[in-house]
């Protein structure tokens, strides 16, 4: 093995170690996606039932706690949003490095194909001064018997 696979056997492990990062900060990006989702349709249910308390004059108390449970849920929301912008961000350095990685692992590859092309040829010239060699004892032999 040669140090040029060596060194892209490293780097297909630090970009496979980079894919791997970025796919786990996708699927949290995903979970606080829905998570706000949820809790968006949660919001929206909690102001359609303060419009239908507003219409009651009984339920004063009902409307409070439906308002503050909507802080609370907007609190929450803005959060998540907070923590999907983090996230995201993360997530671009992420990729970037997987970026690097994956160069760094072709620029390997292709030193390792220049090295297999350069031994091919050396190969070439050996196996052609092999056959030129013969050919020259070929034709002295031809030469004495005639």
């Amino acid at each position: 093995m040669s140090n040029w696979e060596i060194l892209e056997q490293m780097a297909k492990k630090m970009r496979d170690d980079a894919s791997k990062a970025v796919a786990e900060t996708q699927a949290l990006i995903d979970d606080q996606s829905v998570l706000r989702d949820r809790t968006i349709s949660i919001l929206d249910q909690y102001q359609s039932r303060i419009i239908a308390t507003q219409k009651h004059a009984g339920y004063f108390r009902d409307f409070q706690l439906y308002q503050n449970a909507i802080k609370q849920l907007q609190q929450g929301v803005i959060q998540i949003e907070s923590k999907i912008r983090v996230l995201e961000f993360e997530i671009k350095k992420r990729r970037k490095k997987l970026s690097q990685a994956e160069s760094e692992r072709q620029k390997y590859v292709k030193l390792i194909e220049r090295d297999k092309n350069v031994e091919k040829r050396r190969m070439q010239r050996i196996e052609s001064a092999e056959l030129d060699d013969i050919g020259r004892q070929i034709y002295c032999r031809k030469r004495h018997l005639a």
